[in-house]
């Protein structure tokens, strides 16, 4: 479950995304927690997202989200009032995807660093609410933060890369691997350059192999892990 400006997620069955008939799903945001309540971007009432964006917390408030935290710590009574509300919303909502889904769920999003020290409290309102009083935790915070969908995007490709490297490696021969790595070539910003194996053999492809994907890595930004 991310929580930004919007609020979207997604659903993951056995290490792969669940995409849905429509490629729809998790569309966690929009589904109700508030009939006739607060009225969403997206033009319907009561949705997830109007009531646990980190705008709540924010922009209507005329403040960032450091601040909003700084002034909680400080027991602004105006500002906890909010946050029990927001905590509230945000509790039924997860309790609600956890009784369809009966799963592990990840917060992730802008708010994880600060929920850290709330985590009890909500873990508690959320054992308060369920139905099985012997549940055991399975909420989770992300370690991505507001970086997650970037990361996301790169580790597919990472992914796709890894794949076609195994494939070549389970299906071509070793005296294939020099004509295959003489015509290896990549994008570095706006030169091309051409690699081969530098020794022609299966090392000097492993070699390669790695420059690549670090080359990858880097632009599909997934140093922001660290």
């Amino acid at each position: 479950v991310f929580l930004g400006k919007g609020v979207g997620g997604a659903l993951m069955i056995d290490g792969k995304p669940f995409e849905g008939l429509n490629r729809r799903s998790a569309e966690f945001g929009h589904m109700c927690i508030h009939p006739g309540g607060k009225l969403c971007n997206c033009g319907r009432q009561g949705c997830f997202e109007s009531y646990c964006s980190s705008s709540v917390l924010s922009d209507d408030l005329g403040m960032d989200i450091k601040d909003f935290f700084q002034r909680l710590e400080e027991k602004d009574p105006y500002i906890m009032g909010v946050w029990n509300q927001y905590v509230s919303h945000l509790v039924t909502a997860i309790h609600n995807i956890h009784m369809v889904l009966d799963c592990e769920i990840v917060i992730g999003g802008i708010l994880t660093p600060y929920l850290e020290d709330h985590m009890p409290m909500i873990r508690k309102k959320l054992q308060e609410k369920s139905f099985f009083p012997d549940e055991e935790r399975y909420i989770h915070l992300g370690r991505c933060q507001g970086k997650a969908n970037c990361i996301g995007v790169a580790l597919h490709f990472i992914a796709e890369f890894l794949d076609f490297i195994f494939t070549v490696i389970l299906n071509t021969s070793f005296h294939d691997f020099v004509n295959i790595t003489d015509r290896l070539c990549f994008a570095d910003s706006d030169q091309r350059h051409f690699v081969a194996a530098s020794s022609g053999s299966f090392t000097g492809f492993l070699d390669i192999c790695f420059n690549f994907s670090n080359i990858i890595f880097n632009h599909c930004i997934i140093s922001i892990i660290y």
